[in-house]
């Protein structure tokens, strides 16, 4: 039997709103979808309030060099906001301020690159939203991501998205806005068995 919603197209039912990000880790166009539900797999919660709920989970965690020297780097637009530069602390304060976004509730790590917070660019799109950003940026690839023993998965959920489906697990997207590189992260990591 097939399972109806891996058949349905994925589409956003919820309108934007219509404002920027007060916060320069925030894309704009993050910032004005964080209330829409559709792109969540939080079915139960979805008609649920869930203010107050936001990044003061967040760990502000910095690049590995393993992943600063493999990330790939795209353009920045120039009219973009960059982070401010700080130490680690700042950056976990800058997190404790930032609400109702990303990919998971709150994420668990948002990557801290050049000795800033990297700007969340993308969160669950749909395959127009992907394409756009590839257009502008560049397709992305396993070395985005964090951890590439889930590098299967996270080419499930682009590929998923590409053909027009609910990604298998949903994900972030980051940009260093003074480097160029790109961060991924999946919402969830399952267990790797024990070898």
């Amino acid at each position: 039997m097939t399972d109806p919603k891996a058949e349905a197209p994925y589409v956003v039912t919820e309108p934007e709103f219509d404002e920027p990000s007060p916060h320069a880790w925030v894309a704009d166009r993050v910032w004005r979808q964080r209330r829409q539900w559709s792109r969540f797999a939080l079915e139960n919660l979805r008609e649920t309030e869930l203010v107050g709920i936001g990044e003061e989970g967040s760990l502000a965690v910095p690049v590995t060099p393993e992943l600063f020297a493999r990330a790939p780097v795209a353009p920045v637009d120039p009219a973009a906001p960059v982070p401010p530069e700080g130490p680690l602390e700042a950056q976990q304060e800058r997190l404790s301020t930032t609400r109702e976004v990303g990919a998971e509730f709150a994420p668990t790590w948002w990557p801290v690159c050049c000795q800033r917070l990297v700007v969340l660019t993308l969160v669950n799109p749909t395959a127009g939203e992907l394409a756009d950003w590839e257009r502008s940026h560049l397709p992305l690839s396993a070395e985005a991501l964090d951890d590439l023993r889930y590098s299967g998965l996270w080419m499930g959920a682009l590929e998923d998205v590409r053909a027009g489906r609910e990604p298998c697990i949903s994900f972030n997207v980051y940009q260093c806005h003074a480097c160029g590189r790109i961060h991924a992260r999946l919402a969830k990591y399952p267990k790797l068995a024990s070898r």
